[in-house]
């Protein structure tokens, strides 16, 4: 869907690979679920990723309710909690 309003979109598969993709990389926006498995969860992500971008801009999805990791998330500055079961 952001590909065809005009984005640019790259994806990978965990956590991990998504720092080491931003270790040479700057993005507008990250779009990150909040439960990763295996590896490290979606909180852990974002927050290695503010160390090397303070001001990366983030948008938490989880099919489930708000924890206590989307919560923290959300305080160390991710924008919006998108639960996609809900998105209509």
């Amino acid at each position: 869907m952001l590909t065809s309003l005009g984005y640019r979109v790259e994806s990978v598969c965990n956590g991990e690979l998504a720092i080491k993709f931003l270790e040479d990389n700057q993005v507008d926006l990250i779009v990150i679920d909040i439960l990763m498995e295996p590896g490290m969860n979606g909180r852990q992500t974002y927050e290695k990723i503010l160390t090397m971008h303070p001001d990366q801009k983030a948008i938490i999805a989880s099919g489930f309710s708000e924890s206590d990791d989307i919560k923290e998330t959300l305080r160390l500055g991710a924008d919006v909690f998108c639960n996609p079961l809900l998105v209509i």
